[in-house]
This record gives structure tokens, C-alpha cells and sequence, in this order.
């Protein structure tokens, strides 16, 4: 039989940490979601997306490297938790810009891209992360994953265009006008 430890596979192996920063997980998720609600119409939808990348991706490697120096798991509890405001700031932001810098006439068939490319990647992602920790470790490859959210969001903040008309009309140039 296996022990706790290798059915648990969390620091130390232990399920009640396990399950605490897992509830700390879903506490900032709901709480994150609460204040952007509240609070997020106060930001350009493209500041919301790009600085909640560059956080979520920040807060991911703290939690990744954190344990590098000590094997407590309260940093864990807590940057689980403070990552639901970013995480929720992010998603809110991408929707938002998604519905509104695409015009009405074609916003279902571009949704339906986005759906299909996230499903073929998620399974793609997680052959090369597999493959990849296997070679360079799993500490490597979640840092290039929280890498990656800080990178995309400084793209965002520097590329996407500040305003929705601004994203409109160079939708609508691509285009060629016609709506």
C-alpha cells in the first residue's frame, strides 16, 4: 500500500496543508472575483488584463521558488490567496477587451477560435511540461510558466492598443472595412 505521503503530493506530504492552501486558493479566487467586481470598472479593461498577468505571473513565482529557501507552507497559504485578485483582474480584463474590440458580427466566430485553440493547447501544454520537467525539473518549467504570464502581460501593456476604438478600427482596417 502506498503511504499518505505519495498519495498527497503536496510540502511534506501532508493532506491538511494540502487541503488549506487549496481552500486558500478558492478563498482569493472568490474574493478576487468579489472586488473586481466591485472595483474593476475603475480601470481601462487592457490596464486590468496586462497588470493582472504581470501579478498573477509574479505571485506564481514566488510560490514556485519560495520553497528554495524553507519548507514552510503559510507562504503557500498566502500567496494562494492574495493571487485570486490578479487572477480574477486578468480574466475579467480579457473578456472585456475580447467582447469589446471585436465587432457584433463577428464576435461568435472569433470566441469559437479562442475555444478551439485554448482546447488544442491545454493538452499540448501538458506533454511539453511533462516532457520538459523530466529533463530540467518541475521547478524549471513552472517558472518559465510564471515567466511567461509576466512576459504577455508587458506585451499587453505595450502592444494592445489603449483604447476599443482604437482596437476596433484596426480591426476594422484588417478587415477592410467592413463590419
Amino acid at each position: 500500500m502506498a503511504s499518505r505521503s505519495a498519495r498527497f503530493p503536496c510540502p511534506g506530504g501532508r493532506p491538511l496543508r494540502y487541503g488549506t492552501i487549496m481552500a486558500a486558493q478558492a478563498v482569493g479566487g472568490i474574493a478576487g472575483g468579489l472586488l473586481t467586481t466591485v472595483f474593476g470598472h475603475r480601470f481601462a479593461p487592457r490596464r486590468l488584463l496586462g497588470y493582472g498577468a504581470v501579478a498573477f505571473g509574479l505571485l506564481d513565482l514566488a510560490l514556485f521558488l519560495y520553497p528554495l529557501a524553507g519548507p514552510s507552507p503559510w507562504p503557500a497559504v498566502v500567496i494562494m490567496a492574495v493571487a485570486g485578485l490578479p487572477g480574477a483582474c486578468t480574466l475579467a480584463g480579457l473578456m472585456t477587451v475580447f467582447q469589446t474590440a471585436t465587432g457584433d458580427s463577428h464576435r461568435g466566430r472569433v470566441y469559437a477560435a479562442l475555444v478551439v485553440l485554448e482546447s488544442a493547447a491545454k493538452p499540448a501544454a501538458t506533454v511539453a511540461a511533462g516532457t520538459l520537467a523530466e529533463h530540467a525539473g518541475i521547478v524549471a518549467v513552472l517558472t518559465v510558466q510564471g515567466t511567461g504570464y509576466c512576459l504577455a502581460g508587458l506585451l499587453i501593456l505595450t502592444l494592445l492598443p489603449g483604447t476599443v476604438t482604437a482596437a476596433r478600427d484596426a480591426a476594422a482596417a484588417v478587415d477592410g472595412g467592413c463590419r
